[in-house]
């Protein structure tokens, strides 16, 4: 095996993990519930900002600050690390996918505080039960006993 002589290089190669470890999210598109590997579909957020299966998935828009936001509000967190719509902007937070599905698709999202620039929930979000066909659930940063885990994924519509 021979090893790399340019010192350059490898600290060029050194970088690309953090270069990629959070992407923001562009154009417009819906937040699907994935598996925590981040393979199948579960559903998506809906216009509630709640996790549901019934095909009523809510659709938003990021103008490249990576906040994600539809005619029902901004997507955040609550005090109690609870998915939410909020009214306000300036106290939305922002979104970023921290890897990609097999399709290439950024997944594995995290949404970062709009006052600490930290990340403050995921990739793994929780729910006390899956929902039904009848009815949504709530998702959160916060595991519980019993707990669903799934992951976020940004399907991009449009550019």
């Amino acid at each position: 095996m021979r090893f790399l002589e340019n010192p350059l290089l490898v600290a060029a190669i050194a970088l690309i993990p953090a270069a990629l470890a959070q992407q923001d999210l562009k154009g417009q598109g819906a937040v699907q519930v994935t598996t925590a590997d981040g393979d199948l579909p579960l559903g998506c957020i809906n216009s509630s900002g709640q996790w549901s299966v019934a095909n009523d998935c809510l659709g938003f828009s990021t103008a490249g600050d990576s906040q994600l936001y539809s005619n029902n509000g901004w997507l955040s967190l609550n005090d109690d690390g609870d998915i939410v719509l909020v009214a306000d902007w300036d106290k939305a937070d922002s979104w970023q996918s921290t890897g990609y599905s097999f399709g290439g698709i950024p997944s594995y999202l995290v949404a970062i505080g709009s006052d600490t620039d930290d990340v403050v929930g995921g990739p793994f979000w929780y729910a006390p039960a899956a929902p039904t066909a009848d009815e949504a659930v709530v998702l959160s940063a916060s595991s519980s006993d019993g707990a669903q885990n799934v992951t976020l994924t940004w399907y991009q519509l449009a550019g």
